[in-house]
This record gives structure tokens, C-alpha cells and sequence, in this order.
């Protein structure tokens, strides 16, 4: 069975997560951000070598490392208990918990699945990529955050305020393009897990797209990392995004493992309960 996880349990947690690094930077960062008093729950799966499968809860959202799908009738009676929205794992786990009969009668209901894939840039591999002419990279301190929400407002998947962006970087680093003074592009490293962290948010005003303003980004805010640390940065795109493939591919960026990301309808029946 998954037994939940205790702060004395963190070492045998720590473990089980540097066997896997990159793969697993997900859970690394949320027990560095959160520890085990914050909103995320640590379920285990042990056996005599140590834990061998993982499912982090957070906030409705669920995700499964490890040999999750050779536990599967225990891993039903934990996720059926949770008010899940989504599930997230490695696309051969997630295709294995889907495609086996439910052993306590689960009827399983579920949106179209995303499948997402995780890149990983070593420093052997970083491209020093400089800006297209006219454009300025800059790392934001917090003196820039209000301008920077203003500008990013409208930016899809930011909208922040400036309050929330000056948090934002108490635990990352937040890098811009600009062109004559205005914000052209952003991108998000986040470093709650300083090791492996991780780059999201990318996004580059659609005028300036084509010119290698992303890339250049990708690379700045790469090689800020690395040069903080880190052993590797990684990032993760949706599987049919080519062009956001290609963008991290100039930047150094290659493919390691595809994620299938699966959201639960509001309505997910079970049966025999």
C-alpha cells in the first residue's frame, strides 16, 4: 500500500529522487518549495530497496513516479480518496494505469489527454546564443516588476501582478527581451529545485517571432542557471509544439521523456464502493 510521507521520512524521499533527477525535478520542487508542511502530500510505495514508486497530491492535481503501475490496486484506493483534476505521469505509466481493468470497479472518466515533452539542456550542450540586433536581455529585479506585469498583462500565461512577480523571484529569476525600452518577450527559471530547475512562461510578442528572440532567451536564462549551479535545466512543451521544440533545440535543449498529463472530469463515477 501508499503510506503517507513524514518530515522523518525526507532522506528515504531524497533518495528516491536523486536515482532519477531530472525526470523527477518535478517532486524535487515542490519539497523544496513546500517541505512537508505545505499543501503537497507524499504517498510511497516501498520495498526492500527503498521507495520505488511515488504520488505527490497538490491541490487536486496528482502525479505518479516511480513503479506506480506495478502497484496499481493500491494506487486506486489512494487516488480514489483524493478530489482529483488531473493526473500526470510518464506517458508508458499513464498508458498502463488506463489501459488495465480497474481491480475495485472504477469507472474512470476523463477529458482528452495531453502529452507533453520533457527537455533537458546539460551545460556541455548550452549554445551562448546573443540577442538579435536591437533587442536587450535583462534579468528582472524587483524594481522592474511593476513595469513588467504592465507589459505582460496580456502575455498568455502571465497576467501577474507586480506583488506576485517581486514573490516570484524570491525563488527564481525572471529574464526579458526588450526592444527600445518596451518588453518584447519573458521567460521564467524557476529554481525551487536549484539542482535541475526548470523554464516556463516562454513568450515572445508576436512581431518579434522568427527572429530568435525565444531561443536567445531560452539560452540566457540557461546559462543564468547553470552558472548559479545547476546541473542541468530543463523544460517541458507540448508533443505536437515543433516549433517550441525547435526553439529550446537551438538553445541546446534535447528531448528525454514524454508525459501524459490525463484531466478528470468533474463528474468521475466509481463503482463497487
Amino acid at each position: 500500500m501508499f503510506r503517507r510521507l513524514e518530515g522523518a521520512d525526507q532522506p528515504a524521499l531524497e533518495e528516491f529522487l536523486v536515482a532519477s533527477p531530472a525526470e523527477r525535478s518535478l517532486a524535487t520542487a515542490l519539497v523544496s518549495r513546500y517541505g512537508f508542511t505545505g499543501p503537497v502530500q507524499y504517498h510511497a510505495h516501498s520495498s526492500e530497496d527503498g521507495i520505488d514508486a511515488l504520488i505527490t497530491i497538490d491541490r487536486g492535481r496528482a502525479l505518479l513516479l516511480g513503479a506506480v503501475a506495478d502497484h496499481l490496486e493500491a494506487a486506486e484506493r489512494l487516488l480514489l480518496d483524493a478530489p482529483l483534476r488531473s493526473a500526470m505521469a510518464k506517458t508508458q505509466t499513464m498508458d498502463r494505469v488506463l489501459g488495465s481493468p480497474s481491480r475495485l470497479g472504477v469507472a474512470w472518466r476523463h477529458r482528452p489527454q495531453v502529452v507533453e515533452q520533457q527537455m533537458v539542456l546539460n551545460p556541455t550542450n548550452l549554445q551562448l546564443l546573443g540577442p538579435p540586433p536591437g533587442i536587450e536581455i535583462s534579468t528582472a529585479g524587483p524594481a522592474d516588476c511593476a513595469a513588467a506585469a504592465a507589459a505582460l498583462n496580456a502575455a498568455p500565461g502571465w497576467g501577474e501582478s507586480a506583488q506576485a512577480l517581486t514573490h516570484r523571484l524570491e525563488r527564481g529569476s525572471l529574464l526579458l527581451a526588450s526592444r527600445r525600452g518596451a518588453i518584447v518577450g519573458a521567460v521564467w527559471a524557476n529554481a525551487a529545485a536549484m539542482r535541475f530547475p526548470r523554464l516556463s512562461r516562454l513568450w515572445v510578442d508576436e512581431q518579434h517571432t522568427g527572429m530568435g528572440v525565444a531561443s536567445a532567451l531560452s539560452a540566457a536564462a540557461a546559462s543564468h542557471l547553470l552558472a548559479a549551479g545547476a546541473e542541468a535545466v530543463v523544460a517541458w512543451v507540448p508533443q505536437r509544439d515543433q516549433r517550441a521544440r525547435q526553439v529550446l533545440g537551438k538553445a541546446g535543449f534535447v528531448p528525454l521523456v514524454l508525459w501524459k498529463k490525463v484531466l478528470l472530469a468533474s463528474d468521475t463515477k466509481t463503482a463497487g464502493r
